[in-house]
């Protein structure tokens, strides 16, 4: 009966999950493509050359100009990724909150406190 309280909580838990994944993975997928405009963007207006990379960051000449705006590209969705994850820190309820703060709701119920009557 127990383990399957602890399974019906759990279940409880991953309700809405692949939603959420699929959010998540077509995020990530338009963060990359709007970090490759930025980056075929850069190269286009001239603000970036392949001449800069090659000589003066010492990349060698036989990597492919793809493969240099794909890294780039890359890096550039990094950023991104980091500065939405500090700007989920500064402004969620939820990553404001304190641990050890005591408060009437917690993100972790107890299974068994349905069968107990406290009145």
């Amino acid at each position: 009966m127990r383990i399957e309280m602890k399974h019906e909580a759990e279940m409880e838990k991953r309700k809405g999950l692949t939603g959420r994944t699929i959010l998540a993975v077509l995020w990530l997928i338009a963060s990359y493509a709007v970090s490759y405009l930025i980056t075929s963007w850069l190269f286009g207006s001239g603000y970036l050359t392949l001449d800069y990379l090659y000589q003066n960051l010492g990349i060698p000449g036989n990597i492919s100009e793809g493969a240099i705006t794909l890294a780039i590209a890359f890096v550039i969705f990094l950023a991104i990724q980091f500065v939405v994850l500090i700007a989920y820190a500064v402004t969620s309820p939820g990553a404001k909150r304190r641990p050890g703060v005591p408060r009437l709701d917690s993100d972790d119920p107890d299974p068994y406190a349905k069968t107990i009557d406290y009145h």
